[in-house]
């Protein structure tokens, strides 16, 4: 069975090996939910063919019609340069900011759900130190390849392409967790899975980081900012605005709760605790 040590050490590895056997080998890893992060770490190291093999190609039959759905390929090629637009050029010093909130260490391994083109893990690699680990999982497979080449100099970081309310192959791996404006574009019941995977992939005291619409009356705000949030978000991302997210994280487990509020409060970053006690199943 291969493993990350493995593919370090063995540097012989026969080139012409049965593709076929390969997938047998390598995709009951990835399917087994106490699988760990270094076999999606290993995949990232494996050849194409090998690394093909154990991404996740799984997919709802449907998406959320309240949502604005799958990114196209031509939104992804784009995507940077229209958050970069949309906050005046300052996303990156925003995104950077916020990060900076997370206390991350030296050493840590994060899971990031919903990770793009990896922005955000390209700064939280500069707070985690050579020694440190990152999965990326993303539902776009565009994405996934974009954030690759962003991070194709790094080995220690990896990526999952699948739906992050769709079970996970991970089980108290990770130091802390981060979702960063995905989670208002899910249907409330696949919010609670996304945060019944969260707290299983988290260590004991393990934190999440949620960067996101903070919660606020959209009918009393500015009649312009009121007008654009609502002709650029979704139906469901307007609901969030009234969402009870501490609840809902404590029905999971959560507590110890910490909020830094971002852009005139519409947006927070709401950090949670795993608590002991409570089930990971």
């Amino acid at each position: 069975m291969l493993t990350w040590g493995k593919l370090l050490d063995d540097k012989d590895i026969d080139s012409d090996r049965d593709d076929e056997a390969v997938r047998g080998a390598t995709l009951g890893q990835v399917g087994d939910p106490a699988a760990s992060a270094s076999t999606v770490l290993a995949a990232e190291a494996a050849p194409s063919h090998q690394r093909r093999a154990l991404i996740s190609r799984r997919r709802r039959n449907t998406i959320s019609q309240r949502t604005h759905g799958e990114f196209t390929r031509s939104a992804v090629s784009h995507y940077d340069l229209v958050m970069d637009l949309f906050l005046l050029g300052r996303y990156q010093a925003f995104i950077e900011q916020a990060i900076s909130r997370m206390d991350l260490r030296q050493g840590e391994t994060i899971l990031d759900l919903g990770s793009g083109t990896a922005r955000n893990i390209d700064v939280m690699l500069g707070g985690l130190g050579p020694t440190g680990r990152v999965v990326g999982v993303d539902s776009s497979q565009d994405m996934v390849q974009q954030a690759q080449q962003r991070c194709h100099a790094y080995p220690q970081v990896a990526f999952l392409t699948q739906r992050i309310e769709e079970p996970l192959p991970f089980h108290a791996e990770f130091d802390k967790t981060c979702i960063s404006f995905t989670l208002h574009s899910l249907e409330d019941e696949d919010k609670e899975r996304v945060l019944a995977n969260v707290r299983r992939a988290l260590k004991p005291s393990g934190m999440v980081w949620i960067l996101d619409f903070n919660e606020f009356d959209l009918d009393r705000q500015w009649f312009p900012f009121r007008w654009a949030f609502r002709r650029i978000e979704c139906e469901l991302g307007i609901e969030f605005l009234s969402l009870d997210l501490r609840r809902m994280l404590g029905d999971h487990g959560f507590g110890r709760f910490v909020t830094y509020p971002f852009l005139r409060n519409h947006v927070r970053l709401l950090g949670a605790e795993k608590l002991n006690g409570g089930s990971d199943k």
